[in-house]
């Protein structure tokens, strides 16, 4: 199918509507006067029909009026030509009133303009419209038993009302097309200024991506105007993700680099020293298998962000958080053994969520408090607020400053004072808490006062 302009398709549409009002306007207009026209004649035949009845028919009411009408009937058929002056008083308006006796006019008019002998075998009983002469008339017969005539017809002209009709018709459609003329104009006008932010936009689509997109003429359509800003505010939201994504790719590169330097050059010094001794080749084996471990681990840690970030990390279930917590702070105290660390709360607090991640959220919380709480108790509690369950790790250690508060979450990011690399981790821990915790439903967040501590709080939304 082709494809056309949203301009053009505006346009044609709108002008389609109004012509098809315009048309129907019209019609149910012509429909309304051809019918006020109609009724109003019918309304005058019948009222001279009822007249013409009365007068030609005996009153059956009262003796005494029966017999003054026998005496002028006999009087009207004897007399002949008074006939006219007595029944003209029933043609209104341009109309005429037919007496037929056996099939013929009963009664010779004295300004009778049309010889009507020829419409009478058409005529039938009731109101209908007949042609005549080239022109419409509205004829209404009825039967009536009197000695003048055997039926009579009221015939009314009504070529003028059908005239009247065309006339309007013809004005409305005259008036139709000026509107059509003038409706174009307008709709193109408009259908420009609708079009032209979108054109704009489609243009500016093109370069997401490439270039960030700054601004955009303002609409003044609302709907326009809000698309324009959801359109800016994804445009910044790609621009960021894609410049997180090539520092990810950039940070990921030096990080895998320096294990494979130190990988590279402990295998090129035994290839070169043949004759080292064999504890310096044991001591360069350990090397490289420290920094070999040490690579494995990084990109253990990738898939696992990687996951988190994709909502894959894996099943989830009713998870009861304590006995997780527990179990790494079982494990943490082979590594730190002069560490405390305290529980207190809700133990029996429970969240939808996969268990191996959450044991992951626990551990590398509780090994990051542990490395800096100086010895000092870590507290760990369970608990409920208004926005959720929660889960805290508070240490007492030397604290993060507050302007590095916005990025500690961030991938490959490291402090440079109290969260100093001193255990040779990768930067990841929090990034892969923080990317864990969302997929679980939850967000996380940090308070930190410098020579005070800082506090990881977990918040999970009810369920």
């Amino acid at each position: 199918m082709g494809r056309i302009r949203l301009r053009r398709l505006l346009t044609a549409g709108l002008v389609l509507i109004l012509f098809l009002s315009l048309v129907a306007s019209a019609v149910g207009v012509a429909a309304l006067v051809r019918g006020y026209l109609w009724n109003r004649s019918k309304q005058e035949t019948m009222a001279a029909a009822r007249g013409v009845e009365r007068f030609l028919t005996a009153p059956q009411d009262n003796p005494e009026r029966a017999a003054r009408w026998e005496r002028r009937t006999e009087r009207l058929r004897a007399n002949g030509p008074p006939v006219n002056r007595a029944l003209r008083r029933f043609n209104r308006g341009p109309g005429q009133l037919l007496l037929i006796k056996d099939g013929q006019l009963a009664v010779e008019h004295e300004d009778q303009e049309r010889d009507w002998s020829p419409l009478l075998p058409e005529l039938k009983a009731g109101l209908h419209v007949e042609e005549f002469e080239g022109e419409r008339w509205m004829v209404f017969v009825q039967d009536v038993e009197s000695p003048l005539a055997d039926r009579f017809a009221i015939v009314r002209p009504w070529s003028p009302s059908v005239k009247v009709v065309r006339t309007l018709v013809l004005y409305q459609i005259v008036a139709s097309l000026i509107v059509l003329v003038l409706a174009l104009g307008a709709v193109s006008f408009f259908a420009r200024r609708l079009s032209r932010p979108l054109e704009e936009l489609r243009e500016k689509t093109k370069a997401v991506g490439r270039a960030q997109v700054e601004k955009l003429q303002p609409s003044a359509v609302l709907e326009i105007s809000d698309l324009q800003a959801s359109f800016l505010d994804m445009s910044r939201r790609v621009e960021e993700a894609m410049s997180s994504q090539r520092r990810f790719v950039a940070d990921a590169s030096h990080e895998l680099k320096t294990p494979l330097t130190a990988i590279s050059g402990m295998l090129e010094l035994m290839k070169n020293r043949p004759e080292m001794e064999a504890e310096d080749r044991a001591q360069a084996l350990q090397v490289a298998k420290k920094e070999a471990d040490r690579m494995e681990s990084l990109i253990a840690d990738l898939l696992l962000l990687s996951r988190a970030q994709a909502r894959r990390s894996g099943e989830k279930s009713d998870v009861v958080l304590a006995p997780h917590v527990e179990e790494q702070i079982e494990t943490l105290k082979l590594l730190f053994p002069d560490q405390q660390f305290q529980i207190q709360g809700d133990l029996e607090l429970s969240h939808p969520i996969n268990p191996g991640a959450f044991s992951r959220v626990a551990r590398n919380l509780l090994e990051n408090a542990a490395h800096y709480a100086g010895g000092k108790p870590i507290e760990i509690e369970f608990g409920e607020n208004e926005e959720g369950k929660t889960f805290s790790v508070r240490d007492r250690g030397p604290g993060i400053p507050e302007e590095k508060l916005e990025h500690l979450f961030e991938r490959f990011y490291r402090t440079d004072s109290g969260r100093a690399r001193t255990d040779g981790g990768h930067g990841l821990g929090l990034a892969i808490v923080k990317a864990l915790v969302e997929e679980a439903g939850g967000k996380i967040t940090c308070r930190s006062v410098e020579k005070q501590g800082s506090e990881f709080l977990v918040t999970f939304k009810k369920s």
